[in-house]
């Protein structure tokens, strides 16, 4: 039995201790953050849809205000996956929509159902990205979580 590991084994293990926490820790933040973009987005398409029917520029700005505060969201969750990249986990990616400022200055100014319904289509396929990548980060931390238990088991 041996009480004492060579200092580079044991700052080794240390350091393994500190990167995995960091990790876990990224991959908790980025979780809320994205959980937080998603309940942006279900906002956004709800404006939406009330834009389409009955729109005005009332509507347009929440709209747009809740699509800013996901892309915000999505911009501190990509933050957080940087770590992941590190540790070779490149598998959970969301780009930041955008719409590009002729169509926010079409859906501004134009306002019309056409212009709403192709806005609507950007924010409906980024929710559906961002469900997307809840589940891919979900399923990533909880195989970690059982190979960490396993690890520990051993």
């Amino acid at each position: 039995m041996v009480l004492f590991e060579s200092r580079r084994e044991f700052t080794m293990r240390i350091g393994y201790e500190v990167q995995k926490r960091d990790v876990v820790n990224a991959g908790n933040y980025a979780l809320m953050h994205l959980r937080a973009a998603k309940r942006d987005l279900d906002s956004a398409v709800g404006w939406g849809i009330i834009d389409i029917f009955c729109g005005g520029i009332f509507v347009t700005t929440i709209k747009q205000t809740k699509m800013e505060d996901a892309n915000e969201h999505i911009r501190k969750a990509m933050r957080n996956l940087q770590r992941f990249r590190s540790n070779n986990v490149d598998y959970v990616k969301v780009d930041y929509m955008r719409l590009g400022d002729a169509a926010i200055a079409f859906d501004f100014i134009l306002d019309n159902p056409i212009v709403d319904i192709y806005v609507q289509s950007k924010i409906e396929s980024l929710r559906c990205r961002v469900i997307e990548a809840i589940r891919r980060l979900e399923l990533y931390m909880s195989d970690a979580a059982l190979t960490e238990e396993c690890v520990l088991e051993a």
